[in-house]
């Protein structure tokens, strides 16, 4: 605590803070334990955000099974902070959902229940690079990375008075409605970015075309499709094995291939060359990648090999991508709980094929306009990195007193310790009270 505080501010720590408050992790409640027509909704890791409750979990039990596991009720404004990746410490505050919740126990439940902190101060100080630092620091875990409730209490915070807090919760709130602005515009963009990509591929392959077309199929303008090889991968040295995995994004990151320690029999068979396409059969099921210059690599037997022969493989890589060709594997999908498409549906799709020149302008055309595309992409993601980069160090200015101005007439920290040392013994009573029952919480 050697650091140099802004004048009036106190070190603390947020157990002592929360002394006497409700400092809780969530309850265990385990699969068995849900009630998908239960009315208690579980809130779970994956509805806290960075300042934001997300609402993306569905979980739910029922009345008697949160009464016999002594859950604890969240409430409105409550601080949720996430015990584990990623990111570990994140934090926001409890929406009013409507209904009654309870939390995972991976989530601390904060209620500070005094008028010495803004709830919302408190929340932006946890989400702080100076405090979110240390959450990563006293992380442990050795698959499971995730920081306990008593490591957590142990966190060291600079608490300002209780008046700049609030100046410092409306500076931030100010900043961050305009990035909240930039960056709804920005993804806004990237939507739309997205749909023009998906027109361009549209109007290529969309059927209508002079007499000099023909329809083919994948069959025909392609070798007999080629289920991939079946073997284990893993760290070491030997042959890159690319599965459905490293190609569910439509990208590809020959660094992060793991590695088959083992050559097949019939190392040809399997090998990928250059400008060969590989398809997903299940997973991400149609999901389809161009190889570029790859290295001596083999291909996973979830994968679907296609080597174009009597057309250009950039027109067929490109088509692969367009809405005629999905539509088309959303009619050859098979299977109920897991759906696939096999090689001989595969080969059976139909293609347009024009002229091997018109292959080449429509592949110039199409590139032309994606080229713009990803120029525009690729400025819209810096702009979006920036306005991440400036929330940080808003939070950071905002935490070391540099967002807004120290008033010499504010209340000193250092007094709030004391009131909150002194109201320890009132809030350790309220805490030990019976809590109450879950007709008396839904009508309350």
């Amino acid at each position: 605590m050697s650091e140099d505080l802004p004048s009036g501010w106190a070190w603390s720590t947020l157990g002592e803070i929360m002394d006497g408050s409700l400092f809780s992790d969530g309850d265990w409640v385990e699969k068995k334990d849900q009630d998908p027509t239960g009315p208690v909704r579980l809130v779970q890791l994956a509805d806290i955000g960075e300042g934001i409750f997300r609402d993306r979990s569905d979980r739910w039990l029922n009345e008697a099974t949160a009464e016999r596991l002594h859950c604890t009720y969240v409430q409105q404004d409550d601080i949720l902070i996430a015990r584990m990746p990623d990111p570990i410490g994140r934090a926001c505050l409890m929406p009013d959902l409507g209904d009654p919740c309870v939390t995972a126990v991976d989530i601390c439940i904060l209620r500070p229940g005094l008028d010495v902190l803004y709830t919302r101060w408190l929340m932006w100080a946890v989400n702080s690079p100076q405090i979110r630092s240390q959450i990563e620091t006293l992380q442990s875990g050795t698959t499971r990375k995730r920081i306990s409730r008593k490591n957590l209490a142990t966190v060291q915070i600079q608490l300002p008075p209780f008046a700049e807090q609030g100046r410092i919760v409306a500076a931030i709130e100010e900043h961050f409605s305009r990035l909240d602005a930039a960056e709804t515009a920005a993804q806004t963009a990237l939507t739309k970015l997205d749909l023009l990509r998906r027109a361009v591929l549209g109007a290529a392959f969309s059927g209508r075309h002079t007499d000099d077309w023909e329809w083919s199929t994948l069959g025909a303008v392609c070798e007999k499709p080629q289920y991939g090889w079946t073997t284990k991968s893993t760290v070491g040295k030997g042959l890159p094995y690319l599965r459905t995995s490293d190609i569910s994004d439509g990208k590809l990151d020959w660094c992060s291939i793991p590695i088959c320690l083992d050559k097949p029999s019939d190392l040809a068979k399997y090998r990928l060359h250059d400008e060969d396409i590989v398809v997903s059969r299940a997973g991400s099921v149609g999901v389809s990648l161009m190889i570029q210059n790859p290295p001596e690599a083999v291909f996973a037997s979830y994968l679907i090999r296609l080597r174009v022969r009597s057309a250009l493989p950039r027109y067929i890589g490109h088509f692969l991508k367009s809405p005629r060709y999905w539509e088309a594997i959303s009619d050859a999908k098979a299977g109920i709980a897991v759906q696939n498409v096999n090689a001989k549906k595969l080969a059976a799709i139909q293609v347009p094929l024009p002229p091997l020149a018109e292959q080449q302008r429509i592949v110039a055309a199409i590139e032309e306009h994606f080229s713009r595309i990803n120029a525009a992409e690729s400025a819209l993601q810096k702009l979006l990195d920036k306005v991440a980069a400036l929330r940080r160090s808003i939070l950071a200015a905002a935490f070391s007193g540099q967002l807004v101005p120290q008033d010499p007439d504010d209340e000193p920290a250092s007094v709030l310790l004391e009131r909150i040392v002194a109201e320890r013994p009132k809030r350790r009573t309220r805490s030990a009270a019976p809590a109450a029952s879950f007709g008396a919480r839904q009508h309350s």
